[in-house]
C-alpha cells in the first residue's frame, strides 16, 4: 500500500500539486507544493502532516522581518551573510577588508539592524544564493544588492589591473 494521497490538500501556505521523488536511504516520500507567495518547494510528508513545515520559508522571513524572530535571527544563513557584509566593510582586521572598506564600500545605515536588511531582501532563493552588489563600486544598500548564484557572481567582477 502506498502513502495517502495529499494533493490538493492545504497545509498552513503551502498547497500540495503532486507527489515529489523519494529521497534518502529509507526513500522517505516528498510533495511538490507551491506556497500563497507563488514559489514551489519540495517537502516530506511527514514534516506537512506534522506542522513543522507551513511555508516556502516566507513566513519565517516575515516574523524576522516583523522584528519578534526567535534568537532574533541569528541561526540564520541570511544573518551569517549579512554579519559576514558588515565585518567586510567595517573590520580593518578581516581578511577582505582590502577589497570592501578600504576600497570605500559601505552598508547602507538602514542595513545596520539585521531585521531591515532582511525585510529589505528577504529570503535567499537557495541554498547556493550569496549577497551580490549590481553595481560592484557600489555600497551594499537597497537597490544596489540582489541574491545571486554563483555563475551570476561570477559575471559581476570588476576589472583587475593586470
Amino acid at each position: 500500500m502506498g502513502p495517502a494521497d495529499l494533493t490538493g490538500q492545504t497545509f498552513g501556505r503551502l498547497s500540495v500539486l503532486a507527489m515529489g521523488e523519494r529521497r534518502g536511504e529509507r526513500r522517505k516520500v516528498t510533495w511538490r507544493c507551491k506556497c500563497e507567495c507563488g514559489r514551489e518547494t519540495i517537502v516530506l510528508a511527514e514534516k506537512l502532516r506534522s506542522g513543522h513545515t507551513r511555508s516556502c520559508g516566507c513566513l519565517h522571513g516575515e516574523k524576522i522581518a516583523a522584528g519578534n524572530p526567535k534568537h532574533n535571527g541569528r541561526h540564520t544563513p541570511e544573518y551569517v551573510i549579512w554579519q559576514s557584509m558588515v565585518k567586510r566593510c567595517q573590520n580593518p582586521k578581516h581578511i577582505s577588508f582590502k577589497y570592501y572598506g578600504e576600497r570605500g564600500i559601505s552598508v547602507s545605515p538602514a542595513w545596520s539592524d539585521f531585521a531591515q536588511f532582511y525585510g529589505d531582501m528577504g529570503p535567499r532563493p537557495s541554498e547556493t544564493h550569496s549577497i551580490d552588489r549590481i553595481n560592484v563600486d557600489g555600497n551594499y544598500e537597497p537597490g544596489n544588492c540582489r541574491w545571486a548564484t554563483p555563475k551570476e557572481q561570477a559575471s559581476n567582477r570588476r576589472k583587475r589591473n593586470v
